[in-house]
Protein backbone atom coordinates (compact mmCIF):
# COMPACT_ATOMS: atom_id res chain seq x y z
CA UNK A 1 0.00 0.00 0.00
CA UNK A 2 2.86 2.33 0.73
CA UNK A 3 4.28 1.77 -2.76
CA UNK A 4 0.98 2.62 -4.47
CA UNK A 5 0.91 5.99 -2.72
CA UNK A 6 4.56 6.70 -3.42
CA UNK A 7 4.64 6.08 -7.21
CA UNK A 8 1.86 8.54 -8.19
CA UNK A 9 3.46 11.13 -5.96
CA UNK A 10 6.79 10.75 -7.82
CA UNK A 11 5.05 11.18 -11.18
CA UNK A 12 3.70 14.52 -10.00
CA UNK A 13 7.03 15.57 -8.50
CA UNK A 14 5.65 15.60 -4.97
CA UNK A 15 7.22 14.24 -1.85
CA UNK A 16 4.91 12.24 0.37
CA UNK A 17 5.81 11.07 3.84
CA UNK A 18 3.40 8.44 5.09
CA UNK A 19 3.76 7.11 8.61
CA UNK A 20 1.53 4.63 10.29
CA UNK A 21 1.77 3.49 13.85
CA UNK A 22 0.85 -0.15 14.27
CA UNK A 23 0.58 0.12 18.02
CA UNK A 24 -2.66 1.75 19.01
CA UNK A 25 -2.78 3.90 22.08
CA UNK A 26 -4.02 1.93 25.08
CA UNK A 27 -7.68 2.46 25.86
CA UNK A 28 -8.41 4.03 29.18
CA UNK A 29 -11.11 2.04 30.89
CA UNK A 30 -13.77 4.19 32.41
CA UNK A 31 -15.67 2.56 35.20
CA UNK A 32 -19.07 3.87 36.11
CA UNK A 33 -19.92 4.09 39.78
CA UNK A 34 -23.64 3.87 40.45
CA UNK A 35 -25.26 5.41 43.49
CA UNK A 36 -27.68 3.51 45.70
CA UNK A 37 -30.80 5.32 44.35
CA UNK A 38 -29.84 4.30 40.79
CA UNK A 39 -30.28 0.64 41.75
CA UNK A 40 -33.88 1.01 42.92
CA UNK A 41 -36.46 -1.18 41.25
CA UNK A 42 -37.42 -4.78 40.67
CA UNK A 43 -34.69 -7.25 39.79
CA UNK A 44 -35.52 -10.77 38.58
CA UNK A 45 -33.85 -13.81 37.10
CA UNK A 46 -35.29 -16.27 34.58
CA UNK A 47 -38.95 -15.91 35.47
CA UNK A 48 -38.45 -16.14 39.23
CA UNK A 49 -40.25 -13.68 41.51
CA UNK A 50 -38.47 -10.33 41.71
CA UNK A 51 -36.17 -8.99 44.39
CA UNK A 52 -37.25 -5.45 45.26
CA UNK A 53 -34.45 -2.95 45.84
CA UNK A 54 -34.96 0.54 47.21
CA UNK A 55 -32.49 3.04 48.63
CA UNK A 56 -32.28 5.83 51.13
CA UNK A 57 -31.27 9.30 49.98
CA UNK A 58 -27.99 9.42 51.90
CA UNK A 59 -24.72 9.46 49.99
CA UNK A 60 -21.37 7.90 50.74
CA UNK A 61 -20.93 5.52 53.67
CA UNK A 62 -24.39 6.35 55.04
CA UNK A 63 -26.19 5.14 51.91
CA UNK A 64 -28.13 1.89 52.22
CA UNK A 65 -29.82 -0.49 49.82
CA UNK A 66 -33.03 -1.86 51.25
CA UNK A 67 -33.56 -5.33 49.78
CA UNK A 68 -36.91 -7.14 50.05
CA UNK A 69 -36.72 -10.84 49.20
CA UNK A 70 -39.47 -12.94 47.61
CA UNK A 71 -40.73 -16.06 49.41
CA UNK A 72 -38.39 -18.53 47.70
CA UNK A 73 -35.32 -16.69 49.10
CA UNK A 74 -36.62 -16.38 52.68
CA UNK A 75 -35.86 -19.97 53.71
CA UNK A 76 -34.90 -19.75 57.36
CA UNK A 77 -34.24 -16.05 57.19
CA UNK A 78 -35.93 -12.73 57.13
CA UNK A 79 -37.43 -10.87 54.21
CA UNK A 80 -35.70 -7.47 54.48
CA UNK A 81 -32.03 -6.51 54.61
CA UNK A 82 -30.24 -3.14 54.73
CA UNK A 83 -27.00 -3.37 52.76
CA UNK A 84 -24.10 -0.94 53.30
CA UNK A 85 -21.61 0.13 50.60
CA UNK A 86 -18.77 -2.36 50.06
CA UNK A 87 -16.65 -0.84 47.31
CA UNK A 88 -17.73 0.56 43.97
CA UNK A 89 -21.12 -0.76 42.83
CA UNK A 90 -21.32 -3.28 45.69
CA UNK A 91 -23.40 -3.41 48.86
CA UNK A 92 -23.17 -5.97 51.64
CA UNK A 93 -24.43 -6.87 55.11
CA UNK A 94 -23.71 -9.59 57.60
CA UNK A 95 -26.53 -10.50 59.99
CA UNK A 96 -27.25 -13.61 62.07
CA UNK A 97 -24.43 -15.59 60.42
CA UNK A 98 -25.76 -14.77 56.96
CA UNK A 99 -23.91 -12.60 54.44
CA UNK A 100 -26.06 -10.86 51.82
CA UNK A 101 -24.55 -8.86 48.95
CA UNK A 102 -25.72 -7.07 45.82
CA UNK A 103 -23.18 -6.13 43.14
CA UNK A 104 -24.00 -4.17 39.99
CA UNK A 105 -22.35 -5.47 36.82
CA UNK A 106 -23.91 -2.83 34.57
CA UNK A 107 -26.86 -0.46 34.64
CA UNK A 108 -29.36 -3.30 34.19
CA UNK A 109 -27.59 -6.40 35.51
CA UNK A 110 -26.38 -7.41 38.95
CA UNK A 111 -25.45 -10.40 41.09
CA UNK A 112 -27.33 -11.16 44.31
CA UNK A 113 -25.52 -13.44 46.78
CA UNK A 114 -26.52 -15.02 50.06
CA UNK A 115 -24.18 -17.13 52.15
CA UNK A 116 -25.11 -18.99 55.31
CA UNK A 117 -23.07 -20.39 58.18
CA UNK A 118 -21.89 -23.44 56.21
CA UNK A 119 -20.41 -23.75 52.74
CA UNK A 120 -23.50 -25.61 51.49
CA UNK A 121 -25.68 -22.58 52.24
CA UNK A 122 -24.82 -20.42 49.25
CA UNK A 123 -26.81 -18.87 46.42
CA UNK A 124 -25.46 -16.66 43.66
CA UNK A 125 -28.25 -15.32 41.49
CA UNK A 126 -27.66 -13.14 38.40
CA UNK A 127 -30.54 -10.68 38.24
CA UNK A 128 -31.73 -8.21 35.65
CA UNK A 129 -33.79 -5.05 35.95
CA UNK A 130 -37.25 -5.15 34.40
Amino acid sequence: MRRSLFLPALALGLTVNVTHSMAAAPKQETSVVYTAPQTSGSWASMGLPAITVSANRAAGPASRLLVHLPDFLRKGGKADYALAPDGANAWKTSEDGRVVSFTLQSENSAVFKMEGATSSQHIELPVFRF
